[in-house]
């Protein structure tokens, strides 16, 4: 038998659950294990990145089978075992069915027992809907038929399609009820059986309805696994720290590191395009025809490269994940080593979100083992609530001086904006103002046709205008000095109405009015996709909860008792609703292509 390849626990596997018939007639066991290796090679194929885990309760027939199929492809095997082996060797009474157990329960990866119930039966139920719930993908070797007993195959492929377990079942361990999910079913006859529709071996897909007409779960499942290999791909950039053996906690280092440099990433694309949508902006206010028409393309590629490359979901989602791994695993250092995460976080995101509960799910069943007894004092759960404590106690004033920032930036935009416009008004008209006013009276009479004394009072008070004009030509104020020197500046050579820069800057007497516009509404795109004021309330609400927990524990003589684990595990949830209010917050202000 092939040694037992290793549980990956350096990324997040996908994991297959295998469920059927013991009783397969030996003429079709060659086409059902071809069935099920075609079923192992399309699924690598399609998440390249992504480690595959088999999940096998390694019962006679169907379970064996795929088993040894997995091993010979050099895949982990985990045993999700109804019963101890010792108690389990009894449904072997075939000395050869009991060595090959046996040798196949010595190349797992793993062995879980997953039942205590009371009676036969419930185990085998308790360990099909282990299995069901921890697979990403269950593959039932089934004729299709109803079930003939308790624990059967009929009934492990209903719980997996209807998200809902068998009232009376004694599932412990499985916690919380399990998505519904895909269902590979390999059309497998029984000895003694009915004929099936289909030949030994043809695989069906079946697909769940998560509601009435569901017609999107498959194409909705796959966009789900291609996420989770993305993540399983961009994972390598990022080793792990020196001195720390595969754990959730260095999973969870390295998801929050990755986070962060997407982060980066996405705000820099960000910035691109509003530092590109302001060139755009004033680029019309010049002659360069050029210049007025490139910046279009160029914010357009920018913003086709970052959602190409999809860096802003990649970062809310590895944020997310890395929360929800925070959470867990300081559930697990206070002895929560019940307490999955996915139960409570993003229960009602079916689609691109799904994911992540999937991801979550499998850390939880590929460390609790390692989790140990725990207790509320330990460090780690202690690092974790003080650390969040802290960081909802900071975090608000940080958001506050941002947001008091950029509302400091647009009044001062607009000032500046108001002032520079208003003095270039006085520079380019003031001088020739009174001029301009009595041309525009004597304009206005001669179309009026007035005649008599108003037209002489007319022609008076534009006399005036041009008495001041004369006054204004030979006043040093307009003649020397800055002022003179500018205005000989704009007005150009003797025998030139104006110099070329007399254009541009009645241009720019009014497009610095246009520039403070559009930098007024990036600011306040930037603000509104930032959530600063949102974000502010939600880390005070979330600060306030932390403290109240954190001195409650802190007045327990010994926290280790239920109340203190409660209080725990109520930090956690909260923890996970803020978290996922956040990543549906931030999901609603996507990265939008601005010009």
């Amino acid at each position: 038998m092939t040694a037992a390849a290793p549980l990956p626990l350096d990324r997040v596997a996908l994991t297959i659950g295998v469920t059927g018939h013991r009783d397969i007639p030996p003429e079709h066991i060659g086409a059902l294990r071809a069935a099920f290796a075609a079923i192992l090679d399309e699924v690598t194929a399609k998440n390249p990145s992504t480690p595959v885990v088999v999940l096998s309760g390694l019962a006679a027939g169907a379970d064996t089978l795929a088993a040894e199929v997995a091993l010979e492809r050099n895949l982990p095997v985990v045993a999700c075992l109804p019963m101890p082996a010792e108690e389990y060797l009894t449904d072997f009474p075939d000395p050869a069915e009991r060595a090959r157990f046996l040798a196949m329960l010595a190349a797992c990866a793993r062995v879980d027992v997953v039942s205590d119930a009371a009676d036969r039966r419930s185990r085998y139920l308790d360990a099909g809907l282990y299995v069901s719930h921890y697979s990403h993908v269950l593959v039932a070797f089934w004729d299709g038929a109803p079930a003939r007993g308790r624990g059967g195959t009929a009934e492990v492929v209903e719980a997996r399609l209807s998200a809902v377990r068998v009232d009376d079942a004694q599932s412990g361990n499985v916690a919380g009820l399990p998505d519904a999910g895909p269902v590979f079913r390999i059309a497998t006859p029984r000895r003694g059986g009915t004929t099936l529709p289909d030949d030994p071996g043809t695989v069906l897909k079946l697909f769940p309805e998560r509601f009435s007409g569901d017609v999107d779960f498959e194409r909705d499942f796959d966009a789900s696994l291609a996420r989770l290999d993305a993540f399983n791909r961009d994972l390598p950039r990022l080793a792990a720290p020196n001195g720390r053996g595969a754990s959730l906690a260095t999973l969870r280092d390295r998801t929050s590191e990755l986070a962060t440099q997407l982060q980066t990433t996405t705000f820099r694309f960000l910035y691109a395009l509003y530092i590109t949508a302001l060139v755009a902006t004033a680029a019309q206010y010049t002659t360069n025809q050029v210049l007025k028409f490139a910046m279009f393309p160029v914010a357009f590629v920018a913003y086709r490269i970052a959602k190409r490359f999809d860096y802003e979901n990649r970062y809310q989602d590895y944020r997310a994940l890395s929360e929800g791994m925070r959470v867990q695993s300081a559930w697990f250092a206070a002895g929560l080593r019940e307490e999955p995460a996915d139960r409570c976080y993003l229960g009602m995101q079916e689609r691109e979100l799904q994911w992540i509960r999937l991801a979550l799910r499998y850390a939880f069943f590929a460390f609790r083992p390692a989790a140990g007894t725990g207790s509320v004092t330990d460090a780690a759960c202690r690092e974790w609530i003080e650390g969040q404590w802290t960081y909802f106690k900071t975090k608000p004033r940080r958001e506050e001086r941002w947001l008091r920032r950029l509302e400091f930036a647009a009044r001062a935009a607009f000032w500046g904006a108001l002032t520079i416009s208003l003095a270039l008004f006085a520079f380019l008209y003031l001088p020739t103002a009174p001029h301009t006013l009595a041309q525009s009276l004597e304009d206005w009479a001669a179309g009026a046709h007035l005649s008599g004394a108003f037209a002489a009072w007319i022609g008076a008070f534009g006399g005036g205008f041009e008495r001041v004009q004369t006054a204004w030509d030979g006043s040093a104020f307009f003649t020397s000095g800055w002022f003179g020197a500018l205005h000989a500046w704009d007005a150009g050579t003797t025998g030139v109405a104006h110099s070329p820069q007399h254009a541009w800057l009645v241009r720019l007497s009014t497009g610095v009015l246009a520039l403070y516009a559009a930098l007024a509404i990036l600011i306040s795109n930037y603000s509104d996709k930032r959530g600063f004021a949102s974000s502010v309330k939600r880390y005070d609400r979330m600060f306030v909860v932390f403290d109240r927990a954190r001195a409650r524990l802190a007045a327990m003589p010994d926290p280790n008792v239920p109340l203190g684990r409660e209080v725990v595990r109520e930090l956690g949830r909260a923890a996970l609703i803020e978290n996922a209010d956040w990543l549906l917050t931030r999901r609603e202000h996507p990265l939008a292509f601005v010009t």
